[in-house]
């Protein structure tokens, strides 16, 4: 497992967030920008959590700092999203017995 957040391509952070329960909207006023928004899922509703966000080298990529954002804005924990993180790419945490044969 990373002891840090890396840069992620946008499309497997928006993955690993959809886990959370945060979906991204694509903005039409802009190609690089993307708008993650939480439950309720309106943004009009005061408790909706949303963010929006630009990604970098042409809107593939997303920074650390960035993720450390939107992590922050959505209340989840650093340590839980660098597991899942972690498990989506495959890698296994130490000490981790392996999955179940099914």
């Amino acid at each position: 497992m990373p002891d840090s957040i890396p840069e992620l391509s946008l499309q497997d952070f928006v993955t690993i967030l959809k886990g959370f329960g945060v979906y991204a909207e694509l903005p039409e006023d802009s190609r690089f920008a993307v708008r993650l928004v939480g439950t309720p899922y309106n943004s009009f509703v005061p408790d909706c959590k949303s963010i929006r966000i630009m990604a970098h080298n042409r809107g593939t990529m997303v920074s650390p700092l960035v993720i450390k954002q939107v992590l922050e804005k959505f209340a989840i924990a650093e340590m839980e999203f660098l597991e899942i993180l972690a498990r989506s790419q495959g890698a296994e945490r130490p000490g981790a017995s392996p999955p179940p044969i099914q």
